[in-house]
């Protein structure tokens, strides 16, 4: 069976990074209609849901260029992990 949150393998990396480096942390709370759009490579997360009647939404979108190359993490570990976005 397949890992249900595959992030988990890089969790002891990020704790490693944070303990080693004293970021700091900043919270977003938006008003209704406010978005964030922060860089693929930003260490982030969320905190646990506190009222479980309430929703919270979000879009993830990722935007290559052309001739990009990109990677997957989990798939980046295999000869043909990432990808190319043709010209």
């Amino acid at each position: 069976m397949a890992e249900p949150h595959p992030q988990r393998f890089f969790e002891p990396v990020w704790q490693q990074a944070v303990s080693e480096h004293p970021f700091d942390k900043q919270e977003f709370l938006p008003k209704r209609g406010e978005l964030l759009i922060w860089h693929a490579n930003l260490l982030h997360g969320g905190k646990p849901v506190q009222d479980r009647s309430s929703r919270r939404w979000s879009q993830v979108i990722h935007y290559f260029f052309s001739d990009c190359l990109y990677t997957t993490p989990l798939r980046s570990f295999a000869p043909n992990g990432g990808g190319h976005i043709p010209p």
